[in-house]
């Protein structure tokens, strides 16, 4: 499993305002990795191979690459107006 900076920091700035949803992503995205399930999100419409996990309320973008989980950003799914 992989976290791009941009991941990290959404990562971070959640842990500071809700802690607690911010292990849930954490460790929902921990148990993607490890079972290696990647395809259980749905599909980005956004990007061909870019899929969303959703936490609630927050949503992970994530990549399945090089047999590795690449968590892109972490969106809170309530204020998104527009697509990734």
């Amino acid at each position: 499993m992989y976290w791009t900076p941009r991941a990290l920091v959404q990562l971070r700035a959640l842990a500071k305002r809700a802690p607690v949803q911010a292990a849930a992503v954490h460790r929902a995205v921990n148990w993607l990795a490890e079972r290696g399930l990647p395809e259980l999100g749905r599909r980005d419409p956004g990007g061909k191979s870019r899929r969303v996990w959703l936490v609630p309320p927050q949503e992970v973008l994530y990549l399945a690459r090089d047999g590795g989980l690449w968590v892109l950003a972490i969106r809170d799914s309530r204020r998104r107006l527009e697509p990734w």
